[in-house]
Formats: C-alpha cells, sequence, structure tokens
C-alpha cells in the first residue's frame, strides 16, 4: 500500500505532463493544418484570378479582332455610299467623313488587338494585327487615291469602283482569320487554365491530406506512449 501510494504522486505528474504534451501537439497540430489550409484557399484562389484576368484580356482581344472586322465592314459599305450619292457634294462630304471614322476605329481595335495580343504573350497575333493595320492603311490611300482621280471629272461611281474593285477582300480574310485564331486560342486557353487549376487543387488537396493523417499518427503515438507508460507503471 505504501508503494503505491508514493508511486502515485510520480505516476500523476507523468500523466500530467503527457496530458501537456498531447494537449500541445494537438494545438501545434491544428494550427499547422490551419494555416496550411488557409494557404491553400488563398493559393487556389490567387490562380484563378490570374487565369481569369488573362481569360478577360483574351476576350478583350477576341472583341477588338471582331469590332475591327465590323467596322471594316461598315468602312466599306460607306465607300459603296459615297459612291452612289458622292454626286452631290453634301451627301460626299456627309459619307466621306464617315468613312474616315470608321477607319479610325478599325485602326484603333487592330492597335489594341496588337497591345493586348503582346500581354498575353501572342507574338504572332501581335505581329499579324500589326501588318493588317498596315495593310489597312495602304488600302485608305488607294481609295482616296481612286476618289481623287474619280472627282476631276463628270462622277462616274463606276469607273472609280473600277480602279479598287477586290482590294477589299484579302484585308477581309485576314481580319476573319485573326477571329477564328483569337477563338481558338481563347479555348486552348481556358482549358489549360482548367487543367492547372484541377491539377493543383488535387495537388493541395493530397499534401493536406496527409498532412492531417500525419498529424493524427502523432498524437496517436503520443497518446499511445502516455497509455503504455501508465501501464506499465500501474
Amino acid at each position: 500500500m505504501s508503494v503505491h501510494a508514493s508511486q502515485s504522486p510520480a505516476l500523476r505528474a507523468r500523466l500530467r505532463r503527457s496530458l501537456i504534451q498531447l494537449g500541445s501537439l494537438l494545438a501545434i497540430a491544428l494550427v499547422v493544418v490551419g494555416v496550411f489550409a488557409m494557404f491553400s484557399v488563398w493559393s487556389l484562389n490567387r490562380a484563378h484570378l490570374a487565369n481569369e484576368a488573362v481569360a478577360s484580356q483574351f476576350l478583350f482581344a477576341l472583341d477588338d479582332g471582331r469590332s475591327a472586322q465590323t467596322h471594316f465592314k461598315i468602312q466599306v459599305q460607306e465607300w459603296k455610299n459615297i459612291l452612289l450619292r458622292g454626286s452631290q457634294e453634301q451627301d460626299y462630304t456627309h459619307h466621306f467623313d464617315a468613312f474616315e471614322h470608321e477607319e479610325s476605329e478599325v485602326q484603333t481595335r487592330l492597335a489594341s488587338l496588337e497591345e493586348r495580343a503582346r500581354g498575353v504573350d501572342l507574338p504572332q497575333l501581335a505581329s499579324t494585327a500589326q501588318d493588317l493595320a498596315d495593310e489597312h492603311r495602304s488600302l485608305g490611300e488607294t481609295y482616296r487615291n481612286a476618289l481623287e482621280r474619280g472627282r476631276r471629272m463628270a462622277w462616274d461611281p463606276f469607273a472609280i469602283d473600277q480602279q479598287v474593285r477586290g482590294i477589299d477582300r484579302s484585308l477581309n480574310d485576314g481580319l476573319d482569320q485573326v477571329a477564328e485564331a483569337l477563338l481558338s486560342a481563347t479555348a486552348e486557353r481556358r482549358t489549360n487554365a482548367a487543367r492547372q487549376e484541377r491539377g493543383r487543387y488535387h495537388a493541395l488537396r493530397d499534401f493536406m491530406g496527409w498532412s492531417v493523417a500525419g498529424a493524427i499518427a502523432m498524437v496517436g503515438l503520443v497518446l499511445w506512449t502516455a497509455l503504455r507508460r501508465r501501464t506499465g507503471q500501474a
């Protein structure tokens, strides 16, 4: 009886220390797992926001390409309006101003497309946009030269149109190809971004699972050791 009495305070002290160690280990494990969980959420959110920002740039570039395409079609229509109604000075001025406005819009959209293409690391597309802008400027000069020659004599829209017939096809085809390339690049980018996000999620999920399992194993080991000592000294 005296032996058990002398051992009880020491046993209780060791048990108390074991429980303190166990509690400390649990607290550390919870902090580590919690911090990693917060990091995982932050990392996934940052990757998602980054991918969304790039995807937005692709969509803006696509909008620039399609807008350039639309404004060029309107510009060509204004050219036809000039030919149809240009015999009257007032009508000529009205439609020529509209022609120049659409021309300016095409240049603005192509310049924006070039900048955005470089921003999303598509140098080939940026170079294509620059080439289309150069071709478009040259086309405008050809239209103006035809009008200047046509206005030196009796107004003949058929003769003026004959000088520039079909010159818009190449640029129109180029703008179509840019729009198609952007659609393809946008779809590919979204697919790659989704794949990257899934890969990151699975990697963080697996690491989180192993971290929790490791923490539980450590806590279990400490508890098992404490119980074993208590049993051995009881």
